[in-house]
């Protein structure tokens, strides 16, 4: 595993990928809001818009426990070249 103490805040080399970091920061800012807003302490899953590559358990708790939005967290903000 890399030591992650070393390494450096991602910074955006390109003006769209900086314009992909601002919406990235937006998105954070709005489950870190869902998240403090929360009053329960019962389990908590993921709402996504990927689907799920396993056969769904009948009896999983996921379906039934509380769901934070994660919708939007589907772009790349930038690509390393």
């Amino acid at each position: 595993m890399p030591d992650q103490s070393n390494t450096e805040p991602f910074e955006p080399r390109t003006t769209g990928g900086a314009r992909q970091d601002a919406r990235h920061a937006q998105r954070v800012a709005r489950v870190a809001e869902q998240l403090r807003n929360r009053k329960s302490t019962a389990p908590l899953s993921r709402r996504k818009r990927v689907v799920s590559h396993m056969v769904p358990k009948v009896h999983d708790k996921k379906y039934s426990d509380d769901k934070i939005d994660l919708f939007d967290f589907d772009q790349v903000i930038e690509i390393d070249p």
